[in-house]
Parts: structure tokens; sequence; C-alpha cells
């Protein structure tokens, strides 16, 4: 009965630290989140709590160095990220990384820009912020993996950047033969196609799925087109050519992850 009851209160001495530390953490005050989370972490080592402020606490023990000043600056950028907007949040993250190269956030600053660049389509910056993540002494195993990780989903996006050019191309092409070509224009044949491929599935995605009915729309265009220019070409081009222009759709639509390539 006693080793429940001094049980319980242990739990309850958990919880309380767990939530000054939230408070804390919430109010900006970092010393006193360390301190809490701390005394969560050594009251309950192998409970859900103590685990978790564990985690905290290491993530927090480092910054005390500087004060907290880098880690202070990062978080205020996270939490205002939505007011700030994108080119304001990175020129205050890079101006506090600048400002401390070498302090306990730069590491964390890095993984922050890495994700941020990498997000705007920015390769060659990611590329740079890996490289220097790579010999920052205070970057852990698991920061340098996530901008690694960025680092090669970007090469490869760069590879898909080159299959969609060199397929647009081929598409072009097959639209150039074919309007200078002989041959009937199959206008009843595109619209049927159209109405088909590429209003049924638009219809669908509009109510059951966001953000996909410009996509399924274009696709259906490409085999409107296709099918309206098939009898001026020779398949010789018109068959690549109406492939490369679903390769083209696909890349706009960022659908190639979801094929295996």
């Amino acid at each position: 009965m006693i080793a429940v009851l001094l049980a319980g209160l242990v739990s309850t001495a958990d919880a309380s630290d767990r939530a000054d530390g939230d408070a804390a953490d919430a109010a900006r005050d970092w010393p006193a989140a360390l301190a809490a989370w701390s005394a969560c972490a050594a009251a309950d080592p192998g409970g859900r709590d103590g685990r978790y402020c564990a985690t905290r606490a290491a993530a927090l023990a480092p910054q005390a160095a500087d004060r907290f000043a880098g880690w202070g600056a990062l978080e205020e950028v996270r939490r205002e990220y939505r007011t700030l907007g994108s080119d304001a949040a990175v020129a205050r993250v890079e101006a506090a990384l600048a400002a401390a190269p070498e302090g306990p956030a730069a590491a964390s600053m890095r993984v922050w820009l890495a994700n941020e660049r990498a997000r705007r389509g920015e390769h060659d910056a990611v590329a740079r912020i890996g490289a220097e993540l790579a010999v920052d002494p205070g970057a852990t195993d698991t920061q340098r993996a996530f901008v690694a990780g960025r680092v090669a989903f970007d090469r490869r996006e760069g590879q898909r950047r080159v299959v969609a050019g060199v397929a647009g191309a081929v598409g072009v092409a097959y639209l150039a033969v074919a309007a200078r070509g002989p041959g009937p224009w199959r206008w009843r044949s595109a619209g049927l196609a159209a109405g088909l491929l590429g209003a049924v599935p638009v219809v669908l995605a509009a109510l059951y799925e966001d953000g996909v009915a410009t996509g399924f729309a274009a696709s259906g265009l490409v085999v409107s087109v296709a099918v309206l220019l098939a009898g001026r070409a020779p398949r010789w081009i018109a068959v690549p050519g109406t492939l490369g222009g679903f390769g083209a759709v696909a890349w706009a639509n960022g659908w190639y992850p979801s094929l295996g390539f």
C-alpha cells in the first residue's frame, strides 16, 4: 500500500515537473524549462514523462553555453513563422547563425535552414548547408542524417527535372510535327477523350481530394491533344510525344516519387 502511494506521489511530481517545463517553454523561459525537464527526467527515468523530459532536457542543455541566445532566436522564428513569412524568417536565422556560426544552436539553425531552403527549391543552398553541417562538431547523427537525406532528395529532384525537360521537349516536337503534317484533325475523338479521361477524374478529384484536380485536368488535356493529332504524325513521334506530355505533367504535379522515381 505504501509503495502504491509513493508511486502515485512520484507520478504526480513528474507530471508537475513536465507541466512546469511546458509552461516555461511556452513563456520562453529557457533556464526554468531546462530545470523543470531535468527534474522530471531524474524523478522517473524509465517512465513515459521521464523519457519525454529527458529528450527535451538533452536538446536544451547545450544551449546554456550562450545563455540560450541562439536557441531563443531560432525558437522565435519557428513560433512567428506565419507572421514573418519565409524570406524574413530565413534572413533572421541566417543572421543569428552568422553571429555565432559555432554556437550551441548552430547545428539546429542549419537543419532548419536546410529544410526551409529545400522547401523553396533552393537546391544549391541545401547542398552547401549539408556540407557545413557535416563538419559541425555540435551536430548530432540524427541532424546530419536528416540533412544528408534532404541533399540526396534534392539531387534526385535534379534528375527528375532533367527527365521532365526531355519528356516535355519530345511532347513539343510531337506537336510541331503534327501541326505541319498532313491528315485529319480528330475533333470528335479528342472531345470524347477529354470528357472521359479529363472531366470525370477532375470531378472525382474535386469531390474527394483537394489539390489534384488541376493535375488530372492537365493529364486529360494531354490525352485529348494526342488523339487530336494522332492522324497527322507518324507513330515514331506520336507515341513518345504522348508519353512525354504525360511525363512533363507528372513532374509538374510532383507525381514522380509516387511513381517510384
